[in-house]
């Protein structure tokens, strides 16, 4: 039906708002924070017998960056609507945030491929030893506004 269409993106415009945006960037950070704290922690070589602690610490170091890749798609898809609603875009300061830390999540997973413990984790949770979901892009689009 037409109407819950309609409706579905209404409902999409007044959820995505710039508090909203600013709700998930903060949280984006939390994420990444904890996923750098773990980072930290797993040796990039580790012994041959790896400590059940860096078990528990990698598999923590998973969920934490799953739930921080998803985080961030909906935050880039928040922000374009938002920007999409708002003459001339995104203000500038949003952008700026948007684009600094889709560049520091991008270090962070770096880092988090980095360290055996967690390729480990991944396939024991099933990712196959794939961590094509722990890449982003480059950059994020341009979504400030001009002014």
């Amino acid at each position: 039906d037409g109407g819950e269409a309609r409706g579905a993106g209404a409902a999409d415009k007044k959820c995505a708002t710039t508090e909203s945006l600013d709700a998930m960037l903060a949280l984006g950070r939390a994420l990444r924070e904890t996923l750098d704290v773990v980072s930290a922690t797993l040796p990039r070589n580790p012994p041959l017998a790896a400590l059940q602690w860096h078990r528990l610490v990698a598999y923590v170091g998973v969920l934490v960056a799953v739930e921080a890749h998803l985080l961030h798609a909906s935050t880039v898809y928040v922000a374009a609507t938002v920007a999409s609603s708002s003459p001339g875009g995104l203000d500038a300061e949003r952008a700026r945030w948007l684009s600094r830390d889709h560049d520091a999540l991008r270090g962070a997973f770096a880092e988090a491929r980095a360290r055996p413990a967690m390729k480990t984790a991944f396939v024991e949770e099933g990712a196959g030893g794939s961590f094509s979901f722990l890449e982003l892009p480059e950059s994020v689009p341009d979504f400030a506004s001009e002014g």
